[in-house]
């Protein structure tokens, strides 16, 4: 079977995001909208939860060819937010929430995959670059898939066509790099198939169906790594912590 034309020859992560701003300037207007996620969210504070986040997103990171980013990983609680997201220059802020929307291990590795192919392709700074504020950054820091899909957040018509890229660029990085971790790299694909909503004609994501199809092309078009061993006991332990804390 031809493979569609968006299946490029050479893998994602092995291609160089856009250099619309230096890394630096990329890094300070990360910083400084970090420094506003923090004003509006709180850290969630459990030793544990926050050590599995960063040993999951590293693993991630550790499988990238060639990252370009110094990665720093946050986990906050957030009433408004069920998904991990990036902001321009590496902050990647997991709210505690994806714990629970998440069903495996596999989806919450997709999801964090997913934000780290934002930042990685440089989406943020994109935006950021044309003075436009970079909501876009990240696929959500609102969990966009199910929680977002309202008009207040409706974006301009060229911002959309360019986000909708930008979501179906990040989903092919996150499938791509998932799998060269050794988790399995359906999971993103099954959380999105369980999780978004009906699409709006004004949501920043693209069709439901869409997004599926093409994650399907990339996880038949390339050999799968060997899976990493893992029992998913551990990320059982960390969800029941989270639900503890926050009361569900």
């Amino acid at each position: 079977m031809k493979r569609a034309i968006w299946l490029a020859s050479v893998s994602l992560l092995a291609q160089p995001g856009a250099d619309p701003v230096s890394l630096q300037k990329e890094r300070g207007m990360g910083k400084q909208l970090a420094a506003e996620v923090r004003k509006r969210s709180q850290p969630f504070d459990e030793p544990q939860v926050a050590g599995y986040v960063e040993r999951t997103g590293r693993a991630l990171l550790a499988a990238l060819p060639n990252p370009r980013l110094e990665y720093q990983f946050e986990v906050i609680s957030s009433d408004s937010g069920s998904e991990p997201f990036a902001l321009p220059g590496g902050f990647v802020f997991v709210p505690a929430r994806a714990f629970l929307v998440a069903r495996d291990e596999s989806e919450f590795a997709g999801l964090l995959a997913h934000a780290i192919g934002h930042a990685e392709l440089r989406h943020g700074a994109q935006v950021g670059s044309r003075g436009q504020l970079p909501l876009v950054f990240t696929g959500g820091p609102n969990g966009r898939h199910a929680e977002t899909q309202n008009p207040q957040l409706a974006l301009p018509l060229g911002m959309l066509a360019s986000q909708r890229t930008f979501e179906l660029e990040a989903d092919r990085f996150a499938v791509e790099l998932a799998a060269r971790a050794g988790y399995d790299p359906a999971g993103l694909q099954r959380y999105i198939a369980r999780v978004q909503v009906d699409d709006p004609k004004f949501s920043a994501l693209p069709e439901r169906d869409l997004r599926l199809v093409r994650m399907r092309e990339v996880l038949e078009s390339q050999p799968r790594a060997s899976a990493v061993s893992r029992s998913g006991e551990e990320f059982e332990e960390i969800r029941e912590i989270v639900r503890r804390v926050i009361g569900r």
